[in-house]
């Protein structure tokens, strides 16, 4: 699978998706605060699903009501119907 962009881009987990000033000079996360695999970054691995090392954290949309909430918009289409499946079954009402 390859997509444009890379998933992490559109993941609550990824360290320049949260609040506050980040300064990094390599993609990090929740997973991988120390780096992110080149096989998670580049989409050689579909990170919905586990990897190695990166202790049970997989990818999770940011969530709609988040300030990077616009980048859903750009989410390809596949993606952006198993967000929305993945965010309905995980809401507490």
């Amino acid at each position: 699978m390859n997509i444009i962009g890379t998933l992490c881009d559109f993941c609550k987990h990824e360290f320049a998706n949260k609040p506050g000033p980040v300064y990094v000079s390599t993609p990090q996360c929740d997973a991988f605060p120390d780096e992110i695999p080149d096989d998670i970054y580049f989409s050689k691995h579909d990170h919905r699903k586990p990897y190695p090392g990166d202790n049970g954290i997989c990818f999770e949309p940011v969530a709609k009501d988040s300030p990077y909430a616009y980048k859903l918009e750009t989410l390809p289409r596949f993606l952006k119907r198993e967000c929305e499946i993945k965010s309905v079954k995980n809401r507490k009402d």
